[in-house]
C-alpha cells in the first residue's frame, strides 16, 4: 500500500486564546500557553510533497508556550480533531497539564 499525501486546500483561521498559569520563571516572566485554532480542508494530491493525513475537514488546535504572553520556545505542530467537540476536550487536557507542570516548576526551586 502507498502513502497517500493531502494538501491542505482551505483553512479558515479562529480567534486564539492565551491562558496566563499565574506562575513566574526564574526570571519573572508569567508562564502561560497561547492556543490557535483554524478549521482546515486537505484533499488528496499527486504532488510529491504533502502531508501524511488522511483527506476531510478537521478542527485543528496548535499549542505553544509563553512568557508573560509573548511565544516561548519551539512551536508545535497542529493537531487534528473530527469535531469542535472533540478539539474542546483536548484544549482543555493540554491546558491541564501544561498547568500542572508550570506549577511543578514553581515547587521545585
Amino acid at each position: 500500500m502507498s502513502l497517500q499525501l493531502t494538501k491542505l486546500t482551505d483553512k479558515t483561521q479562529e480567534p486564539a486564546m492565551v491562558v496566563p498559569f499565574g506562575v513566574l520563571d526564574s526570571k519573572g516572566r508569567e508562564i502561560g500557553a497561547r492556543v490557535a485554532f483554524r478549521v482546515a480542508t486537505y484533499t488528496l494530491t499527486e504532488e510529491r510533497s504533502g502531508y501524511c493525513i488522511a483527506p476531510g475537514t478537521y478542527f485543528e488546535w496548535l499549542p505553544s508556550a509563553t512568557r508573560s504572553g509573548a511565544h516561548y520556545g519551539a512551536l508545535q505542530s497542529w493537531r487534528q480533531c473530527a469535531t469542535s467537540e472533540e478539539r474542546h476536550v483536548a484544549v482543555t487536557e493540554y491546558l491541564k497539564r501544561a498547568r500542572k507542570q508550570a506549577h511543578k516548576k514553581l515547587i521545585s526551586r
